[in-house]
């Protein structure tokens, strides 16, 4: 019986999404708005039922949808760009986030309580109260206001819906979900790979990156897809996957990567490696660096191997940064330069110039984006042109909460902490430098992952 509304809890989700997707083209936009709001009750209802009858495996298909709908977002929209509206576009794109703060507004009304992560709420309450206030005085817009303000909740709101989910999730089912769909987004590459820019136009590549307000090339692929640095004379053409986005695919490669190797998937990581070599994934290079340094730290007893392994990922970081300079169009250090630039902006805007006011999503959306502040491609570096000094405060605590919560684990296994810090601080360092890792599509992964584990450290009473 149980096993039953499990595939009967995953249907109706996928059925339902399903219905969207089909609505978008033949349902009138009111309609289909009303659609996508039905389809989040019923989502969160489905995930609170789950979660008051202790259904396990059911809770661990719930919190896999976002990823799943992250990953392959883009090949749907694709097909049905046409046919949609730029608002509609925005509503879809925003699933996936919309569906945990649906979930999380649901939990705290049928629990009734704020003692879950209590300092999540804190970190939370905080933010919003100070993003609407300047608001009110920066006249960005309301679109522009939301795309920014999705990012910048995004982590903490899907760290806490795991946390308090994950409490009664079935780890190796939502582990076994993950690598099967790291399976389907290494087929796709493959795929697309070999197919070349085809596979992508013929799913109105172009359409619907215009429709997001990106620029492309002539023949509608986006910018991205090329390499910034020359290799062998030439800029590169990047594996973009599922995603249709090398730096979203990158990111999530080496997430999925720690999934199956913390599941000992050897071959599913052979793949997601060569993949991320094939997307030319600054994030995911980032990640492998932080993953040799943390699993040399907690496997080799002796710290005999540290120094060295230290050594050699410094050495490689001075290469590429070499490398990046000498044959770069320029991308890795709008990046870099784009961080520097916020910390200044702290003696100007010591409280931030607004949300929507800076960044790349503010230059899109915004209607009154602040020129001439230089912060470009940096995530941390718009939280603080966007939200000052209490913004950098408040994201420096929510880090620091997250790093002493396996800190405490006594009784935990290696690999958990392997696992744990090695998403943290490959997040961080690509956040820093890269504002879309902060988006919902490039975070999801890393913070249920995050959040599931805290929940299983949790049950097993393994904090000190």
């Amino acid at each position: 019986m149980i096993s039953f509304k499990i595939k009967k809890n995953r249907a109706i989700i996928y059925s339902a999404m399903l219905v969207i997707i089909v609505g978008a083209v033949v349902l009138p936009n009111v309609i289909e708005v009303g659609v996508i709001f039905l389809f989040l009750a019923v989502y969160s209802i489905l995930c609170i039922k789950a979660y008051q009858t202790h259904s396990e495996e059911s809770i661990a298909d719930m919190l896999t949808f976002p990823a799943v709908l992250s990953a392959f977002q883009n090949l749907y929209l694709g097909l049905i760009a046409n046919y949609l509206v730029e608002l509609e576009l925005q509503i879809l794109l925003s699933i996936n986030f919309a569906v945990f703060i649906c979930v999380f507004f649901s939990i705290l009304y049928v629990t009734n309580t704020l003692q879950n992560n209590k300092w999540c709420i804190f970190i939370l309450v905080v933010i919003s109260v100070q993003s609407l206030m300047l608001y009110f005085f920066s006249a960005v817009g309301m679109v522009g206001f939301l795309s920014s303000f999705r990012n910048i909740l995004s982590c903490i709101v899907i760290y806490w819906v795991a946390c308090t989910l994950g409490e009664r999730c079935d780890e190796d089912k939502f582990f076994r979900n993950i690598n099967c769909l790291a399976v389907f987004v290494i087929a796709i590459g493959i795929v697309e790979e070999s197919i070349g820019n085809k596979f992508w136009q013929d799913l109105n590549i172009g359409r619907l990156w215009n429709l997001k307000g990106i620029e492309t090339r002539i023949d509608g692929t986006p910018l991205n897809w090329y390499s910034s640095e020359k290799i062998a004379g030439n800029q590169m053409r990047r594996m973009v996957s599922s995603f249709a986005d090398p730096v979203n695919l990158g990111t999530y490669l080496f997430a999925a990567f720690m999934g199956a190797w913390y599941k000992k998937k050897r071959i599913i990581c052979f793949f997601l490696v060569v993949c991320s070599i094939l997307t030319i994934s600054k994030g995911a290079l980032i990640g492998f660096l932080v993953f040799a340094v943390i699993y040399a730290w907690y496997k080799d007893k002796s710290k005999i191997s540290i120094p060295f392994i230290i050594a050699s990922v410094f050495a490689v970081c001075m290469y590429f940064l070499y490398f990046s300079k000498t044959s770069s169009t320029g991308s890795l250090f709008l990046h870099v330069s784009g961080f520097f630039n916020s910390l200044w902006l702290l003696f100007e805007k010591p409280l931030g110039n607004g949300v929507g006011s800076v960044g790349v999503l503010a230059r899109i959306f915004s209607q009154n984006y602040v020129e001439g502040t230089g912060v470009t491609e940096s995530g941390m570096g718009m939280l603080i042109a966007q939200l000052g000094l209490p913004g950098l405060l408040i994201y420096i605590y929510f880090y620091y909460k997250i790093f002493t919560v396996a800190s405490k684990w006594d009784c935990t296994e290696k690999n958990d902490k392997i696992l744990f810090y090695s998403l943290l601080f490959s997040f961080i360092l690509n956040a820093t430098f890269n504002e879309v890792a902060l988006s919902p599509n490039s975070c999801v992964l890393y913070f249920l992952i995050l959040g599931i584990l805290t929940a299983k450290n949790k049950r097993k009473g393994c904090s000190a």
